[in-house]
Protein backbone atom coordinates (compact mmCIF):
# COMPACT_ATOMS: atom_id res chain seq x y z
CA UNK A 1 0.00 0.00 0.00
CA UNK A 2 2.71 1.93 0.62
CA UNK A 3 4.60 1.87 -2.50
CA UNK A 4 1.32 2.60 -4.19
CA UNK A 5 1.14 5.58 -2.27
CA UNK A 6 4.76 7.14 -2.55
CA UNK A 7 4.43 5.86 -6.60
CA UNK A 8 1.26 7.95 -7.04
CA UNK A 9 2.47 10.93 -4.80
CA UNK A 10 5.78 10.79 -7.24
CA UNK A 11 4.25 10.40 -11.09
CA UNK A 12 0.95 12.02 -10.29
CA UNK A 13 -0.47 9.45 -12.73
CA UNK A 14 -3.91 10.84 -14.38
CA UNK A 15 -6.88 8.61 -12.10
CA UNK A 16 -4.15 7.45 -9.86
CA UNK A 17 -5.21 9.28 -6.76
CA UNK A 18 -9.02 7.74 -7.09
CA UNK A 19 -7.50 4.29 -7.72
CA UNK A 20 -5.49 4.28 -4.55
CA UNK A 21 -8.06 5.91 -2.61
CA UNK A 22 -10.48 3.14 -4.11
CA UNK A 23 -8.25 0.54 -3.51
CA UNK A 24 -7.57 1.51 -0.03
CA UNK A 25 -11.41 1.34 0.78
CA UNK A 26 -11.75 -2.19 -1.19
CA UNK A 27 -9.15 -3.66 0.55
CA UNK A 28 -10.30 -2.43 4.40
CA UNK A 29 -13.62 -3.22 3.21
CA UNK A 30 -12.53 -6.86 2.17
CA UNK A 31 -11.26 -7.41 5.60
CA UNK A 32 -14.22 -5.84 7.08
CA UNK A 33 -12.57 -2.51 8.60
CA UNK A 34 -12.37 0.74 7.95
CA UNK A 35 -9.10 2.41 6.13
CA UNK A 36 -8.11 4.24 9.69
CA UNK A 37 -8.31 0.71 11.42
CA UNK A 38 -6.39 -1.06 8.36
CA UNK A 39 -3.36 1.48 8.59
CA UNK A 40 -3.62 0.98 12.20
CA UNK A 41 -3.12 -2.44 11.93
CA UNK A 42 -0.82 -2.34 9.53
CA UNK A 43 1.33 0.07 12.00
CA UNK A 44 0.73 -2.26 14.54
CA UNK A 45 2.23 -5.50 12.32
CA UNK A 46 5.45 -2.92 11.51
CA UNK A 47 5.70 -2.56 15.07
CA UNK A 48 5.66 -5.95 16.13
CA UNK A 49 8.12 -7.26 13.37
CA UNK A 50 10.13 -4.64 14.38
CA UNK A 51 10.60 -6.20 18.20
CA UNK A 52 11.01 -8.87 17.26
CA UNK A 53 13.75 -8.22 14.96
CA UNK A 54 15.47 -6.34 17.62
CA UNK A 55 14.95 -9.52 20.23
CA UNK A 56 16.32 -11.94 17.40
CA UNK A 57 19.08 -9.59 16.95
CA UNK A 58 19.82 -9.25 20.53
CA UNK A 59 19.84 -13.33 21.47
CA UNK A 60 22.07 -13.85 18.23
CA UNK A 61 24.86 -11.62 20.57
CA UNK A 62 24.08 -13.94 23.37
CA UNK A 63 26.85 -15.90 24.34
CA UNK A 64 25.43 -19.55 26.04
CA UNK A 65 27.39 -20.99 28.45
Amino acid sequence: MNSMIVFQSQTKMNGGDDFVERFLQTEAARLGMTVEERFKLCDQAISNYDTWFKLMKSEKNVEIK
